[in-house]
């Protein structure tokens, strides 16, 4: 998804930090900033090569179009991931509301069955069991 939405360099770097996940790319802060420590690693090397201008002090500095995009990105990835939950919690909203007549939900069987058992302990059985059952139901 990356390659095809941001481009080879930026699957590049998620793939040498070990980001292969949507969470795990939420959850880190600034992608880039690896490309800014003196790491001695050939791959990093050749990344930062193509992503980074290179100082004349010897540093790093992220090409502004790099930077930019994973912001974007990590914009995208969380309004769809707000999207998405706000979905499930509709979802699952609507399914606990949404019975038909004649299906009871957890919560009034329950109360159907405390009620029920209540009157039978409080007053005599004067009730058939069909009586009971219709009751129930």
């Amino acid at each position: 998804m990356v390659r095809d939405l941001l481009g080879c360099l930026h699957a590049r770097l998620l793939q040498f930090r070990h980001i292969d996940s949507v969470p795990c790319f939420l959850l880190t802060h600034d992608v880039c900033d690896v490309l800014k420590v003196e790491i001695d690693d050939t791959e990093l090397n050749a990344i930062r090569d193509e992503i980074c201008y290179k100082l004349k002090s010897g540093g790093y500095v992220v090409k502004d179009g790099i930077q930019t995009s994973f912001r974007c990105f990590k914009e995208f990835l969380l309004k769809k991931t707000d999207q998405k939950m706000k979905q499930l919690k509709y979802k699952r909203k609507y399914t606990t509301t949404m019975t038909s007549p004649n299906t009871l939900t957890q919560t009034q069987l329950t109360t159907t069955t405390i009620l029920s058992q209540a009157t039978t302990v409080s007053s005599p059985s004067s009730m058939t069991s069909e009586q009971h059952k219709q009751q129930l139901i």
